[in-house]
């Protein structure tokens, strides 16, 4: 095999032939593409817009609730004594006054007597010292009897007079202790189980009630509102009242059970809690319902919805427009040279799959409602009207 040697003049030659020859395939590719035409611009990305109008609407305040009752109460034993008869129907109706348990009296019953006993011998004993007292009254001014006796009769008048009054203490106490031996309900309401059996010795500090009674009609709902709201439905309410307006009455307060069903009765705004919870921002609210046939159970989970009776006009815009972040809710609108600008709004009730501007927003500005992943404030977009508008 016989080995060539080529100068480094002659590849620097070779080098320059083939970048010649590359330089000459390029120019001919443009050549056929159409000659010095420029390339078309990037399409400009598209977006559908709605332009936030103004509506005649209901507001709807939709939050979750809690039944409450107005009291529940754990009743105790008032005495020591075991129990000689039970009434009670766990998860039954019960009424005011209706009978429960029976304790066993004799010993009750026999305190009484002993009582009543020492009634009779105080008053016997206060007779004899009053006579006293006032034959002593009577000789005094002859002079029949003396300073010190005189002393005495009044003094046992005195005493006998105060034996009275305790003795009828100790029956009013004997009399009381006598009728806790009977335990009645002392509301209307629904019952719980019986934690006590016949034979049980009970106390006033037994660790468990005789039962528990819990009121159900009428009852309480109770919501957490977030503290902004409060705040605005409580301005709203000092305005309607300057007014002359009930701000309550106007409001139209309905629940909504756990299947979805509405309740058929509705109710009325009670009163606020008296303190705010801190964690969640939020304040109590409760409104009172009927519940005649015990359907609303304390501990339920419901949905509280008010609506104003009247309809306002409020500017609306659909929920899906709207995002939030650090600086809170906001919108992407289209300006009239159709680039996106960023509108921080205040949201407020919601309007079926729409939502009410409060503030930020004009009438008639081009509000994003699809395509916002594709864009961002500042660039040019191509605005196409909503295809279709669903109005709830």
């Amino acid at each position: 095999m016989t080995i060539k040697h080529y100068s480094d003049r002659t590849i620097r030659g070779c080098a320059n032939f083939f970048a010649g020859a590359c330089c000459l395939v390029l120019v001919a590719c443009g050549r056929s593409g159409g000659g010095d035409e420029p390339a078309a611009p990037p399409a400009l990305p598209t977006v559908e817009v709605l332009p936030a109008e103004v509506r005649s609407v209901q507001p709807t305040i939709s939050l979750p609730a809690v039944v409450e009752s107005l009291e529940s109460s754990r009743l105790r034993p008032q005495i020591s004594a075991t129990v000689a008869a039970r009434y009670v129907t766990p998860g039954a109706l019960v009424e005011e006054g209706e009978l429960l348990y029976e304790f066993d009296d004799a010993e009750y019953a026999i305190a009484l007597q002993q009582a009543e006993a020492a009634v009779a011998q105080a008053e016997a004993q206060s007779r004899e010292a009053i006579a006293e007292w006032e034959r002593a009254q009577r000789l005094k001014p002859q002079g029949a009897i003396s300073q010190q006796a005189y002393d005495a009769a009044e003094a046992a008048n005195s005493v006998a007079s105060s034996r009275i009054a305790e003795a009828g203490a100790r029956v009013e106490k004997a009399r009381n202790d006598l009728s806790h031996t009977r335990v009645v309900a002392p509301f209307d309401g629904r019952i719980s189980i019986a934690y006590h059996a016949v034979g049980d010795y009970v106390t006033p500090a037994s660790p468990e009630p005789l039962c528990e009674i819990v009121r159900l009609d009428p009852i309480y709902i109770t919501v957490q509102i977030d503290q902004k709201l409060y705040y605005e439905i409580t301005q709203r309410g000092r305005e309607a009242r300057e007014q002359g307006r009930d701000l309550a009455s106007e409001l139209k307060t309905t629940i909504r059970l756990p299947n979805g069903v509405a309740y058929p009765y509705e109710g009325r705004f009670v009163n606020w809690d008296n303190t705010a919870v801190a964690a969640t921002g939020t304040v109590g609210a409760r409104a009172e319902f009927p519940n005649d046939d015990g359907l609303l159970l304390p501990g339920n989970n419901v949905l509280m919805e008010q609506t104003i009776d009247e309809p306002v006009d409020r500017l609306v815009i659909p929920q899906r427009a709207v995002s939030q972040d650090q600086q809170g809710h906001f919108v992407l609108i289209v300006n009239d040279e159709d680039i996106v600008e960023r509108r921080n709004i205040d949201v407020g009730m919601r309007i079926g799959s729409d939502w009410v501007a409060r503030e930020g927003l004009e009438e008639g500005e081009r509000v994003i409602v699809n395509g916002l992943q594709r864009v961002r404030s500042g660039i040019l977009v191509d605005p196409q009207p909503v295809a279709e508008v669903t109005t709830p």
